[in-house]
């Protein structure tokens, strides 16, 4: 007889969840209750979160999943939306597959739902049959050094180029600084938009960052850093969120920055303060986030020594192919949407983004 069970449970109110988070060393700030929080808060996702019981009702595994309905996927258990990823989180490879099979179950009862799990695991193959594995998008990971050692971003050279531009950025009276109030997080906010409209790109709402930044914020789990022009008055060049996960990474999130403050270097010095911050404080990894279809963006993250790192998403069922191109940077409807969407007012972005966000 099988000792162990898949449970539907509350992470925000089963002390479990958290202390198994807590203890686990491939949890990641997704699993955090307080994330998942933050997307039930800020889009409305209805929570179905598994765990894997033991005789002793302790908790072996997790699985966060919430149910979303889109226009275009339709109907969907997910785990999780506008997470870099979660996944089965689990003691043994025992509980993930029966974790796994308990989300697969539920997507079968809600007829003509999906099941999508976005992993750093591609071991999920083996534990998974049912589900459709796809290589994802690729991240930049940067592998940081123990703090007694020296921290250096590659060659004399690069780190030579490195130095110089945040050196640039000091000389110029570029200081940077942790936000601390809503009235710092609403002005970087307007610095995001404008942003995320220059390249075309979907722009998450300002519901979505306050949630992150009033739930996750007490636990230590964000932060933003500013970066401000010299005299008391210089106004704000760029700012970038990041979320934390102990001593295991840090992730940059978003980013948003004046195009005529460039030449300052802002965002190098937004990345030299975190990356030390994150070196000094023992953290093994620095995330600096996908770059694809975007060279110079590529190379960005690479001047740092950050590699890069395939994530992984499972399907149930198995997609056709034709259903996965519609986000492709050679598809010419998402050329023409592209241009469209950097002449759109700042209020339609965000609108238009937090209704994308939430339904596509």
């Amino acid at each position: 007889m099988n000792s162990r069970r898949i449970v539907d449970v509350d992470p925000q109110s089963d002390s479990r969840w958290q202390a198994f988070v807590a203890s686990h060393p491939d949890a990641l700030v997704f699993h955090h209750p307080a994330w998942l929080a933050a997307l039930e808060e800020a889009y409305g996702y209805r929570p179905h979160h598994l765990a894997c019981e033991n005789r002793e009702h302790e908790i072996v595994g997790i699985l966060p999943l919430v149910y979303k309905r889109g226009l275009v996927t339709g109907r969907t258990f997910s785990s999780l939306p506008h997470s870099l990823a979660a996944g089965p989180l689990a003691a043994d490879a025992a509980a993930a597959t029966l974790l796994v099979e308990g989300a697969v179950d539920r997507a079968r009862d809600r007829r003509n739902a999906r099941l999508q799990l976005r992993t750093w695991d591609p071991g999920l193959d083996s534990i998974a049959p049912a589900m459709a594995g796809r290589p994802g998008v690729g991240m930049y990971v940067l592998r940081l050094p123990d703090s007694s050692q020296e921290l250096r971003f590659g060659d004399s050279r690069n780190h030579g180029a490195i130095k110089r531009a945040v050196q640039k950025a000091a000389n110029a009276g570029v200081r940077i600084r942790a936000a601390e109030d809503d009235r710092d997080l609403r002005e970087w906010y307007r610095l995001y938009i404008d942003t995320m409209r220059t390249h075309g790109a979907v722009a998450h709402s300002y519901r979505f960052v306050d949630a992150l930044w009033q739930l996750l914020r007490p636990h230590g789990l964000v932060e933003l850093l500013l970066a401000e022009g010299p005299g008391r008055d210089g106004g704000l060049l760029a700012g970038s969120l990041f979320l934390r996960w102990g001593k295991s990474s840090v992730f940059f999130a978003l980013n948003g920055r004046r195009p005529d403050a460039l030449p300052l270097r802002p965002n190098d010095a937004i990345h030299w303060r975190a990356i030390h911050d994150a070196w000094r404080d023992g953290v093994r990894e620095y995330n600096l986030g996908g770059a694809e279809g975007n060279p110079g963006l590529v190379r960005f993250k690479r001047k740092w020594g950050a590699e890069p790192h395939r994530l992984y998403r499972y399907y149930f069922p198995s997609p056709h192919d034709s259903t996965l191109t519609l986000s492709r940077l050679d598809n010419p409807v998402a050329r023409m949407a592209t241009t469209t969407w950097k002449h759109l007012p700042t209020r339609a972005v965000e609108r238009l983004g937090d209704l994308l966000y939430r339904y596509a």
